[in-house]
């Protein structure tokens, strides 16, 4: 059952900026903006945040990397230095590498339980450096199962270009029936090129994973992922559009069976943000596979269009977003109602 957070955090400050996941649900989470979210996927981005405390909600025990409840803070030490971490918010890449095996081999590995994400940044004439280590553990001796997980995570600023590096150093899961799961090899890494509106991104991911059952080895895979982006946006008064295309290269070879899967995409996503008055900002967009869309093993009932709504309610100097989170994903169920409106919702404070 999902829950909400609620909470009610008095502070002032400047501008109200626009932030979360639950913001970013209703964008088709891609970093058109920038967003708090950011700065889990390029450190850096610690330096150009304002300092924030944040609540999403979502349910205690999280499948995916979009619905699980968490909480993030930023802070800032001095004009140099910056500090910001998360309680409960799943790693981007790590998760997703879970998730995957999970999805191909029909597993039910879980996530990461009660991560800890801790960020630093430091500004030195005009470059940004960035460190931070992502850390999990549990272990439940009765029923068998456990997972543990570390990850060193680092970046680099200069002028328009970022980069981002994450080495997982640990990443073991286990499961009842002496199932264990084993990621080795594992190593991601993304660049960003901003100037003014436009965004140029690009990213990789390998990774290895092995699983045993009572010690014997029963499935392998080999997965790399390489994705390019170019997104562009118009701000007219106080609204905002934006268009993005992607390219999905996939691929995945099974080591036990000499299998191979390839997966060739070009999705288009355009949507608007637009401040209908001092306290309501509207969002909306789409996102549909265009022109190359190629599987070599098709996933069952692929839904190529995804549409996403949401909004945003200022008061004084709390931000609440939340999203139609039926309409969004391969589980959408294409209703609106009000359960689906608040399964995703933040409270985001600015100080």
């Amino acid at each position: 059952m999902k829950n909400i957070f609620y909470f009610l955090f008095i502070s002032s400050f400047s501008t109200l900026s626009l932030a979360s996941r639950a913001r970013l649900s209703s964008l088709q989470s891609q970093n058109h903006f920038s967003d708090t979210e950011n700065i889990f996927y390029f450190p850096t981005k610690i330096s150009e945040t304002d300092p924030f405390l944040q609540i999403e909600s979502g349910v205690t025990n999280s499948t995916t990397l979009s619905d699980g409840a968490f909480a993030a803070g930023l802070v800032t030490l001095n004009k140099d230095v910056n500090l910001a971490g998360a309680v409960g918010r799943q790693d981007q890449f790590v998760g997703h590498e879970r998730i995957l095996f999970n999805s191909v081999t029909s597993q039910n590995f879980e996530l990461s339980q009660n991560p800890i994400d801790f960020l630093w940044s430091y500004k030195n004439k005009g470059q940004i450096f960035s460190l931070g280590l992502f850390y999990s553990h549990h272990n439940d001796k009765l029923n068998q199962i456990g997972e543990s997980t570390q990850i060193i995570q680092t970046g680099y600023r200069s002028g328009f270009l970022s980069f981002a590096l994450n080495l997982p150093l640990v990443n073991d899961v286990t499961m009842a029936g002496q199932k264990k799961i084993n990621f080795s090899d594992s190593v991601s890494a993304s660049v960003l090129y901003e100037i003014e509106s436009l965004i140029l991104s690009g990213s990789i991911q390998y990774f290895t994973a092995v699983q045993k059952n009572s010690g014997t080895e029963v499935t392998a895979i080999d997965f790399q992922n390489f994705e390019f982006g170019f997104s562009d946006r118009t701000d007219l008064d106080k609204s905002h559009f934006f268009y993005r295309v992607d390219v999905l290269i996939q691929n995945i070879k099974y080591k036990t069976t000499h299998l191979k899967d390839h997966l060739n995409q070009v999705p288009l996503t355009m949507g608007i943000e637009s401040e209908f008055n001092e306290w309501l900002v509207l969002r909306g967009s789409v996102k549909q596979t265009f022109l190359i869309s190629q599987f070599e093993t098709a996933p069952n009932s692929e839904n190529n269009t995804q549409a996403a709504l949401g909004s945003g309610f200022k008061f004084k100097n709390i931000l609440l977003d939340a999203t139609f989170s039926g309409l969004i994903g391969s589980a959408q169920t294409g209703a609106l109602n009000g359960n689906q409106f608040l399964s995703q919702v933040a409270i985001t404070s600015w100080f």
